[in-house]
């Protein structure tokens, strides 16, 4: 199951998943004309509701003002109460103010909680180097079963790797 929207620049986006959607659309949050992927997927026990995004980074003001907008639109397409994901290459240290802000207005939780600094960018550096901007946050109802970096996938980035579970809900 795929959607995917291609760009020439870097911000095509894609999402892949071997569970069905429920739904899946392309949208746009905020300004920057960059795209997101919105998707619910089928788990088999509840749906899960999946945000792939990738805001612009913070190079020059205008790019800093683009990614500041979309990370303060970002809690209209989410909600904690449901599982749900918000997953991409954020463009923010977990230290960031619009990052941070981010997790008290949604109610999302860091998947790198308890994991240590996981730095994924940029994948030519040594660990210790390398700075945490790709990020999956997740709702209460959304358990991290284990996080780790993964190999070079010949992207500027590492792959951030989750396993979760989700918590089935009571009708």
């Amino acid at each position: 199951h795929t959607i995917v929207e291609p760009r020439e620049d870097n911000f095509g986006i894609g999402l892949f998943s071997k569970l069905p959607f429920v739904e899946s659309k392309v949208a746009f949050i905020g300004g920057a004309d960059v795209p997101s992927i919105l998707a619910t997927i089928d788990t088999g026990g509840a749906n899960l509701q999946v945000l792939a995004t990738h805001p612009l980074p913070p190079i020059g003001s205008e790019y800093s003002h683009w990614r500041n907008e979309q990370f303060a639109r970002l809690p209209q397409y989410t909600d904690a109460s449901q599982p749900t994901i918000l997953l991409g290459d954020l463009n923010a240290t977990p230290w960031n103010h619009y990052f941070r802000r981010l997790l008290k207005q949604t109610g999302l939780l860091d998947s790198s909680r308890g994991h240590g600094v996981q730095g994924s960018w940029p994948n030519f550096l040594p660990s210790p180097l390398r700075i945490p901007i790709d990020h999956v946050l997740h709702s209460p109802a959304v358990v991290v079963v284990n996080r780790a970096i993964g190999p070079d996938v010949k992207s500027d980035h590492l792959p951030v790797i989750v396993d979760f579970a989700v918590v089935e809900q009571e009708p």
